[in-house]
């Protein structure tokens, strides 16, 4: 497309080196922020950003002979999105320094009790302890009375063991987890999900170059309402936003009502 700058093929007009032309409109050399060598690679460079010019405002020159009036009023749309970018800002700082973040674990189960049926769990969920060993792991014979944990000795043994033998393990008797989850870990094939859990299965089995094991000691289960512990973060983000909203709406009026006092508002 260019070959050089300053050329004879480039039209010079009023001292400045157009670049290109679309209907009236001119793209000139001086208009570009980069300072341009005679490189092949500058040359390139600039070429592509001379075609870029050319497609957008062909799109432009097409979009002012086809659009109506009001789509062009672009000023004034612009000066809109202007004032709301100004608003959000100030507020978002405002929020920022006057917001109270800290959210009590009374207001917290207030809210779930209150909200329940916000919180029906869309999948299942259980407490587990798995555990993915390879097939010549020792103590296997052991694991597999550990692993159904009916003594705290059980328990134990299989807090000391996995970390140190396992492939994969999970054993947190306080924390849910959905069970679909589980399933990306412990290859359980040709089973239904609400009776496996239901009857809070516990199994080994072997699989290729693994054997599994598997205790499900809790469950919830689908459409149920999700546990507390499960949505705690959820909450505290909800009456956050709540308190965030309320504050704006509390801002606003202030900053009203101070115009007023100062008598810098006038209607007529």
């Amino acid at each position: 497309m260019l070959a050089g700058f300053g050329c004879s093929e480039a039209d010079v007009h009023e001292d400045r080196v157009q670049l290109a032309r679309v209907g009236s409109e001119f793209l000139y050399l001086d208009e570009l922020s980069e300072e341009w060598s005679g490189s092949n690679d500058s040359i390139e460079l600039l070429n592509q950003v001379v075609d870029k010019w050319v497609r957008e405002e062909a799109i432009i020159q097409r979009a002012i002979l086809e659009l109506p009036d009001e789509a062009l009023d672009l000023e004034r749309q612009l000066e809109s999105y202007k004032k709301s970018l100004l608003i959000y800002a100030y507020e978002k700082e405002l929020v920022k320094k006057k917001l109270d973040t800290l959210v009590t674990d009374a207001e917290i189960q207030q809210y779930y009790l209150e909200h329940q049926d916000n919180f029906k769990l869309q999948d299942y969920i259980v407490k587990v302890f798995y555990l993915k060993v390879g097939k010549d792991a020792p103590k296997l014979d052991e694991v597999r009375k550990w692993y159904k944990l009916k003594t705290d000795e059980d328990r134990e043994n299989l807090l000391s063991y996995s970390p140190v033998h396992s492939v994969n393990y999970y054993f947190d008797e306080q924390k849910w987890v959905y069970f679909d989850d589980v399933l990306k870990v412990i290859p359980l094939t040709d089973i239904n999900k609400s009776s496996f859990i239901r009857n809070k299965r516990k199994v080994t089995f072997q699989e290729d170059n693994f054997v599994y094991f598997l205790n499900i000691r809790d469950f919830r289960l689908k459409d149920a309402v999700s546990p507390l512990s499960l949505e705690r973060e959820k909450i505290k983000s909800i009456i956050l936003n709540v308190r965030a909203n309320q504050l704006k709406k509390k801002i606003r009026e202030e900053l009203y009502n101070d115009a007023k006092k100062r008598q810098d508002i006038e209607t007529y």
